[in-house]
Formats: C-alpha cells, structure tokens, sequence
C-alpha cells in the first residue's frame, strides 16, 4: 500500500469544534517532514518534544493545529515540472484545509 503524497494531520485530538477559534498549519519546508521537522530529540529515551502537541496548545487555546507533510525531496522540486508539483500541493493543502474545517 503506498501513502499519500500529501496529507494534512491533526495534531490534538479536540473535545467540541465548536470551541475552536483558529486553526494553526504547520507547513515543512525542503527536506522536511510533517513530524520530524517539529520534534527536539533528547538524549534521554522517550524525551522527545513534539512542540505542536507538547507546547503550542498551552501557549495557543481553543486552537485546530495540523501538521501538512508532502514530498519535499528538492531534486524533485527543481525538475521541469516544479510549477505543476508546487500548484499540485498548494490544491492539496487547501483541498486538506477544507476537509478539517468541515469535519471539525
């Protein structure tokens, strides 16, 4: 089974959409990853940070965060087809965005 290309998670499981105000989306940039691009590694076993759910929800509340990954290998990018790609993942995203904001 192959994974999607592109995909906007949530980060936080919320109670009630109806108490969310915002919505924050965490974008990666080349080379990146949804997950790995926000996470501080610690030297000590399970001390990892995965600062959208660990710390933006204290700092931020009443807010829909959601991490978007999608292929950012940057030889990729620069092909002859990039501006096809890029516009492909901008639809994505937003195609993602609507789908979280009906959903809740």
């Amino acid at each position: 089974m192959s994974r999607p290309v592109a995909c906007a998670r949530s980060v936080l499981e919320q109670e009630s959409p109806l108490t969310l105000i915002r919505s924050i989306v965490a974008v990666h940039g080349l080379k990146g990853n949804a997950f790995r691009t926000w996470t501080h590694k610690s030297t000590t076993p399970g001390g990892d940070v995965f600062w959208l759910r660990d710390l933006l929800p204290a700092e931020v509340p009443n807010a829909r965060i959601l991490t978007y990954g999608y292929d950012s290998d940057p030889g990729k990018v620069f092909e002859s087809a990039s501006t096809n790609m890029v516009h492909h993942h901008a639809t994505t995203l937003v195609a993602e965005l609507h789908y979280f904001r009906r959903v809740g």
